[in-house]
């Protein structure tokens, strides 16, 4: 049994403690309220909170149990509320605001049934133009953040979307899997190689940076098993009908020369003729520039669109390093440079709570096309 499922267990046994203590009550009182919420929620939420301070539980894990609790134990208790309310005579009934927390409460429910089955299956195609010097229209894809530990009918669905957008080559902006030690096993990456490799014969050049959850010799071995090419702190040029472009791919984490050397190289290439690209997992990259570099677009991940945005408040997680308005993703530009932030094709796996809502996963396609 999984963590996610031991988790949900716990948290339905803390429902289940909760409505007992709803119903060793005659009627609904703040008392009542108290007990129900304080035995199903509060005492196992102060829990979690200790063994997170001394560490006996992670960061990512201590959220996903805080999650269950707010969406299946709180629900639960509340509808015990109601019923026992329903059942209470109207004389003995606690004031209007007491009933109407619980009926609220309730709708917590649906909302993490959507957040964890529905908006992680939903992909939107994100298509988006850009007007520079080139003098022939080039259509580029955008995949990043498949972030799964196998390969299964949803990334099957991702690489099928992006082969549907006939793009002219693909930008892999980094973790396209993820284990709990970021060991991958050769067994387990063969579905990966398989993947890649479907998407490199229908598209031709694929091109791959390192992500948070990659590790360098896993994706060696896939880029030279599916044909793909992987750009590690180097620049790269290739020719898109007569358009000349030039690719640098930085490694996830560097900060020493080779970073400056390959942003500095490709800043050298952003001639009238050619189309520089930079290609990063983490956006913030865009902070490792000199004022006066310059690269006509730069693309990167990471950021799963925030993964939790609410309306007005926006998203829940987001970076200082970079706008929040970036980190919800699609194009935008910073200091006169274009940049593209991918949502992703996937959530966060293992331990953390696997849930979207308001950033839907997504593939991108970027149309470069010729500046009036």
């Amino acid at each position: 049994m999984g963590l996610s499922r031991v988790l949900l267990v716990i948290t339905f046994l803390f429902a289940v403690a909760g409505l007992i203590g709803i119903f060793r009550h005659r009627t609904v009182t703040t008392a009542t309220v108290i007990d129900g919420y304080g035995l199903g929620v509060a005492t196992p939420m102060l829990a979690v909170v200790v063994m997170m301070g001394t560490g006996v539980f992670r960061t990512a894990t201590a959220l996903h149990a805080i999650y269950l609790l707010l969406t299946v134990t709180v629900p639960f208790v509340s509808l015990g509320i109601v019923v026992k309310l329903i059942r209470t005579d109207r004389v003995n009934r606690p004031p209007r605001l007491l009933m109407a927390m619980p009926a609220v409460a309730i709708l917590a429910a649906p909302v993490g049934l959507y957040a964890s089955h529905i908006e992680p299956r939903w992909l939107r195609v994100d298509e988006v133009t850009l007007e520079t010097h080139v003098n022939t229209p080039i259509r580029i894809g955008v995949l990043a953040d498949v972030q799964s530990p196998t390969v299964g009918e949803w990334q099957e669905h991702v690489i099928d979307e992006l082969i549907a957008g006939n793009p002219d080559f693909v930008l892999v902006a980094g973790d396209i899997w993820e284990t709990p030690t970021r060991d991958l096993d050769p067994s387990d990456r063969e579905p990966f190689d398989a993947l890649i490799r479907r998407l490199v014969a229908a598209v031709g050049d694929v091109y791959i940076v390192e992500g948070d959850h990659d590790r360098f010799w896993d994706l060696r071995d896939l880029a030279e098993a599916a044909g793909a090419h992987l750009v590690l702190d180097e620049v790269v040029e290739i020719e898109v009908r007569g358009q000349r472009v030039a690719i640098g791919g930085l490694a996830v984490g560097d900060k020493g020369p080779w970073r400056a050397r390959a942003i500095a190289e490709l800043d050298s290439r952003n001639q009238s003729d050619t189309l520089t690209i930079l290609l990063a997992h983490r956006p913030d990259v865009i902070n490792d520039m000199d004022d006066d570099q310059h690269v006509d677009l730069i693309v990167a991940g990471h950021t799963h669109g925030g993964q939790v945005v609410l309306p007005f408040l926006g998203p829940l997680v987001y970076y200082p390093e970079i706008p929040r308005s970036v980190t919800v993703g699609g194009l935008h530009e910073i200091d006169g440079r274009p940049i593209y932030v991918s949502t992703g094709a996937g959530v966060r796996s293992n331990t953390a709570p696997q849930v979207r809502f308001g950033s839907r996963p997504s593939i991108g396609f970027i149309d470069v096309v010729p500046a009036p």
